[in-house]
């Protein structure tokens, strides 16, 4: 990544801490930078999906579009998921996708095929793949959350499970168990530590492998749900 600013100073005359906000002029992230953003990454996503804003879905300087905040200061547009879902059209699920995938694009310089499954205001799970990594298992993500749900913490939560799946490429055991489930036959299936409902409780105590690792073509679908055989 590169970035400007980040930098805090002692100001004397008004003995205050004072700080120069980081601002982000590249937004590609190594395993290493990602984890080190911790508590950063808030800051990093609203800067990213501004960028994708302005430079992506605003193609003209005239189209820019800003908001004022609940302080009266006015910001930047900043996209949000339209969490409608399919019960009216597919277009809002794929207008959501495309904020994850130039979201993925940005940080990891990879093409990524994106589902988006919503349903009466409810982000279901989303479903991450690499067309053009053998190597990558699909990424399955449980959101399970109401409209209240917060676009910045969904979006860091699915780079998180991906960067969870490359980290465990460097790890010894990577090549003792889990390189034969790195291709499109498997999917890894994490849930969101901020869902909401009970629809996939069963899910919440699966922290091994044995139980997050299962076969794509086990899976079944009612309505936006997922589960397996």
């Amino acid at each position: 990544m590169k970035y400007t600013g980040g930098k805090s100073w002692f100001d004397k005359s008004t003995q205050e801490w004072k700080h120069n906000p980081r601002v982000y002029t590249n937004f590609y992230c190594s395993l290493k930078e990602w984890s080190n953003l911790g508590r950063g990454k808030h800051h990093f996503m609203y800067q990213l999906r501004e960028r994708i804003a302005e430079k992506i879905f605003f193609k003209y300087e005239s189209e820019k579009q800003y908001y004022c905040n609940k302080e009266g200061n006015v910001e930047s547009y900043k996209l949000s998921f339209d969490r409608t879902g399919r019960r009216d059209g597919l277009y809002t699920e794929e207008y959501s996708a495309e904020i994850i995938k130039e979201t993925i694009k940005l940080i990891t310089n990879r093409e990524a095929q994106v589902d988006f499954y919503s349903w009466k205001g409810t982000i279901d799970h989303i479903e991450v793949s690499f067309p053009d990594v053998k190597s990558m298992p699909n990424i399955i993500c449980l959101i399970d959350e109401y409209s209240g749900s917060s676009t910045n913490r969904t979006l860091i939560f699915v780079i998180d499970c991906i960067y969870k799946v490359l980290g465990w490429k460097t790890i010894e055991w990577y090549d003792r168990y889990l390189e034969k489930f790195y291709n499109k036959d498997y999917d890894f299936v994490f849930l969101n530590p901020n869902n909401e409902r009970d629809i996939y409780q069963e899910w919440e105590d699966k922290t091994m492998w044995k139980d997050m690792i299962m076969k794509t073509s086990n899976r079944i679908y009612n309505c936006t749900k997922i589960s397996y055989k």
